[in-house]
């Protein structure tokens, strides 16, 4: 446990402390609820024009704290920029994005968050031409203002509980606790960059927010979880759930329905991966090593890896630096699978290991393919291990689990991987992919460069290239391991030497120096495969966790092989170079990265779709930013109503070919159907879009909207109920271990945990 006890005197304080704080939580919801909406409208002779910069303007409007929505109301033949202030000094106190609004439209929303009251709030409008107006400009109160108060109040009122609880208590940590803080600490190091009031403006950040949005408007739609996210491509959706697992992204998408703003999400998500990564390979590697000291520096060491901190702040690769947390639950298996096979608790630890698989592949389909090359080749090695009854049927377990937790993404990706995407159609083979690895300098390098550019390597200063290191902590332990072999016992010396052979294999995959282009040349099918990873530099990622579970054990043998004193003197000069590495990078990349905001989801570009992979072939993803409109061949459109993720429509046929085209790309799930709730035939139309085929001498309503099969619904349900199952199991398991260790003949049989 992690507290031994607790005095009487510490209890009273801590419970009088929790009243006295619930007491002013109480005060401060009551004055929330209190508060008077503010539901402002100034219509256009009401705002002040300037014609000198064509801009109208609305000046001191007194607010309270809490969430505004502003709603513009225009004509413009070109984009209209808005720009919302404060006096001078409270301006810290307003998050807006000041969001520019597109010419195709007549209207925007947006929210700002005030968290002081303001007694001038400045709303500005301008444009290029002198040819628009502004009709009304709507200053209201967020319907979610009061529930994001009250959240923030409840999340601050927890965590200061805890202190409180930690504090008067701090004489009760069992010392086996200590290991767990300096695992938060690591956490706390490798989030110091977001420590900001911005974002460092990262390669994929606004692919990945837009995914948070979709998510969050799947929720509010109560379509969770919807493979066609209705926020994309300027509301024609985009199948970015189907290829994507969302799961992951649910505790930031409840947040932005709590009115958290979207900056924020973001960041807390990135500071929950950062622990959740923390704790499991200082988890897993402690189980492997069973030596607390080693698995904490190891685990500073994979977490702070250059690479994933690259990932997470210069190329906001939210799929790779997520995937790090699965990867030593992963390993994890492979351990209790060839390792731990004389212990009572064989075969019956199946939770962790399928997270760990089932996490990975629901995280980032790309890590899979990387990581399986290397399960492939240890297998092999191992065959002989391989061989024997009870792993195979571990093996299976948890396999079959894995794939059972997964089956709820799986049905729908596999369903969506039949139909000719540009991701699935595109096989021409790039061959410039030999130059998008990295050298031997940047792989090696100490200090991390100015730049936060991705080129290639050919012909390109490193000036002008993201750093692309190992981790040159690990690449020392690696050294030390040659130097003092000679000394070293020879347990687990085989594992060291594969794990290390197989690091080496993949640094060798992440270079320019691997020969992609002529093995192409001599096996198409084979280097097709391998290049599906687009950029050989993303083998880093199993470089990194491959010479992590290499290093654990080879400081595990250090440790028993040479002095004492001196062991920990090299354990210092690791950490040194490991700890000045990775700030080397977190600084590079805060003081070169660029600055940006995004509370609201208005200033996302909702047509960046990195690739356009899961377009169908032939799309032209510029026609979304213009056309809107239902639009129809041989019939009349009386009426359109339009709610996020449906569409109803009320039309009549004119000819033998009559049809009705949507604003929305046509994927698989997509149905329609009339007043009589009989299903109408759908096809691709014109770009791609759902067309509806109308009956002849049709007239009625048509409800046109995605819908998941019943299949894909009873796969659902499948994962979440094998999920509650391994929990149970689990339990049951730990609970039937306690047991036999407490019965007179069970010390033989004692947990190795």
């Amino acid at each position: 446990m992690l507290f031994g006890g607790s005095s009487n005197k510490s209890n009273r304080i801590i419970i009088l402390s929790a009243l006295c704080l619930l007491s002013i939580f109480i005060f401060f919801i009551v004055k929330i609820c209190r508060t008077e909406p503010v539901n402002n409208t100034y219509l256009s002779d009401s705002l002040t024009f300037n014609p000198d910069d064509s801009s109208y303007s609305i000046n001191q409007i007194p607010v309270p704290n809490g969430v505004y929505d502003i709603t513009i109301k225009y004509q413009s033949s070109s984009d209209v920029r808005t720009s919302v202030s404060t006096n001078w000094g409270l301006g810290r106190f307003l998050l807006s994005d000041n969001p520019t609004l597109s010419c195709n439209e007549n209207s925007g929303e947006f929210s700002i968050w005030i968290s002081d009251k303001c007694d001038q709030i400045n709303i500005s409008t301008y444009s290029d031409t002198s040819d628009y107006k502004i009709d009304s400009i709507v200053l209201s109160t967020s319907s979610i203002s009061k529930t994001y108060q009250i959240s923030k109040l409840a999340f601050i009122f927890i965590f200061i509980i805890i202190i409180i609880v930690i504090y008067f208590k701090r004489d009760k940590v069992s010392p086996r606790s200590f290991p767990y803080g300096l695992v938060i600490l690591i956490a706390f190091l490798a989030s110091i960059g977001l420590f900001n009031s911005y974002l460092i403006n990262g390669h994929d950040l606004n692919y990945h927010l837009l995914r948070i949005e979709g998510l969050k408007e799947a929720l509010i739609n109560g379509s969770f979880p919807d493979k066609v996210q209705t926020n994309w491509c300027y509301g024609w959706g985009y199948a970015v759930s189907a290829m994507y697992g969302d799961m992951i992204l649910l505790p930031s998408a409840i947040l932005r329905l709590l009115g958290f703003p979207l900056i924020t999400c973001y960041k807390l998500y990135i500071i929950l991966i950062n622990l959740g990564t923390a704790f499991s390979s200082y988890y897993a590697f402690n189980k492997i090593s069973k030596n607390r000291l080693n698995s904490v520096l190891v685990s500073f060491l994979y977490t702070c890896a250059p690479y994933r901190l690259c990932c997470i702040y210069i190329r906001s690769a939210m799929g790779e630096y997520s995937a790090f947390l699965f990867f030593p639950l992963i390993i994890l298996a492979f351990y209790y699978m060839f390792e731990e096979n004389d212990t009572p608790e064989y075969g019956k630890r199946i939770l962790l290991p399928s997270l760990g698989f089932a996490g990975l592949l629901q995280t980032h389909i790309l890590s899979c393919i990387m990581s399986s090359i290397f399960i492939i080749i240890y297998l092999i090695v191992n065959y002989k291990k391989l061989i024997c009854r009870k792993r195979l049927i571990y093996i299976a377990k948890i396999a079959v689990s894995s794939v059972l937790l997964s089956v709820w993404f799986l049905i729908p990706f596999l369903r969506f991987s039949r139909e000719p995407l540009i991701v699935y159609s595109d096989s021409s083979w790039n061959y410039e992919i030999q130059w998008y690895g990295a050298s031997i300098s940047e792989l090696f390098a100490q200090i991390a460069g100015p730049s936060t550019n991705f080129n290639f390597a050919y012909n390109t200063g490193l000036t002008e290239r993201m750093p692309l290191s190992i981790g040159n902590g690990l690449v020392t332990i690696l050294i030390l391991f040659l130097c003092f072999r000679n000394k070293m016992n020879s347990k687990n010396t085989r594992t060291i030497k594969i794990c290390t052979l197989l690091g080496c294999l993949s640094a060798f995959l992440c270079s320019i120096y691997f020969p992609y282009n002529k093995l192409h040349d001599l096996l198409p099918k084979l280097s097709g495969f391998i290049s599906t990873i687009q950029f050989p530099y993303r083998f880093i990622s199993t470089t990194v966790v491959l010479l992590s579970v290499a290093s654990v054990l080879i400081l595990n043998n250090l440790a028993l092989s040479i002095n004492k004193h001196t062991f920990h003197l090299l354990i210092c000069i690791v950490f040194i170079i490991g700890f000045h590495q990775s700030i080397s990078l977190l600084y590079n990349s805060i003081y070169h990265g660029s600055f940006i905001t995004y509370y609201d989801s208005v200033n996302l570009r909702s047509n960046e779709l990195m690739g356009y992979q899961y377009l169908y072939e032939g799309t032209d993803y510029s026609i979304p930013e213009r056309e809107h409109e239902v639009t129809g061949n041989d019939s009349n459109i009386i009426n359109v109503d339009n709610s996020s993720n449906s569409y109803i429509i009320t039309c009549n046929s004119t000819g033998t070919d009559s049809f009705i085209e949507l604003p929305l790309y046509y994927y698989p799930g997509d149905i329609a159907k009339d007043s009589d709730n009989n299903r109408l035939n759908l096809d691709r139309g014109s770009n791609n879009r759902i067309r509806v085929m109308l009956p002849e001498d049709f007239d009625g309503e048509i409800t046109v909207k995605y819908s998941e099969p019943m299949i894909w619904h009873v796969m659902e349900m499948i994962s979440l109920f094998t999920f509650f199952a391994l929990i149970i199991y689990e339990i049951r398991s730990k609970k039937t271990n306690i047991k036999q260790e407490n019965t007179p003949d069970g010390d033989d049989e004692k947990n190795l945990e």
